[in-house]
């Protein structure tokens, strides 16, 4: 990213069918026919269910990206890509084959009924916060001033992730 280009982060996660295939596919996907860049990539993380009851453990993984779409419109283009990978929404918390976060645009903060910026999870998640500080320790939260690496050092949630080597 230059100088000038806030860091927008999305976090895939996934739980159901073929994990691993479904991050890549999104990976290659999410710049289709779209002005979305990637910029970066953390490594991919097991990750257990959190506040969700049992489940199969998911698979994390940020992306940073680059776009000149307001957060509203990647929200909107993200949700048709879930949907185009086999995503239906029909409960809260349940096993999806593709989830895909809007986490951070930058400094930008805003609360509607559809998107909260920044993620509201993201200071308390373990999922989210490790591979987050992979690709953007430094980057400080609009409302509380802590960077990503501070956040992580601070953060309780005792839930398990763990990096995956491939």
């Amino acid at each position: 990213m230059t100088r000038h280009d806030p860091p927008t982060a999305l976090l895939l996660g996934a739980n159901l069918g073929d994990r691993r295939a479904v991050l890549e596919r999104v990976a290659k996907d999410i710049t289709a026919g779209t002005p979305i860049t990637i910029q970066s990539t953390s490594p991919v993380y097991e990750t257990e269910p959190v506040d969700v009851g049992p489940q199969p453990w998911f698979l994390n993984q940020i992306l940073l990206v680059r776009s000149r779409l307001s957060p509203a419109m990647l929200l909107a283009w993200t949700q048709r890509l879930e949907a185009a990978l086999g995503r239906t929404r029909t409960r809260r918390m349940t096993p999806r084959v593709i989830d895909i976060d809007l986490l951070l645009c930058g400094p930008v903060t805003c609360r509607t009924r559809e998107l909260t910026l920044p993620h509201p999870a993201l200071p308390r998640r373990r999922c989210i916060l490790e591979p987050l500080a992979e690709v953007l320790p430094q980057w400080r939260h609009p409302r509380t001033g802590r960077t990503v690496a501070q956040m992580l050092a601070s953060c309780n949630d005792p839930s398990a992730v763990i990096r995956l080597n491939h």
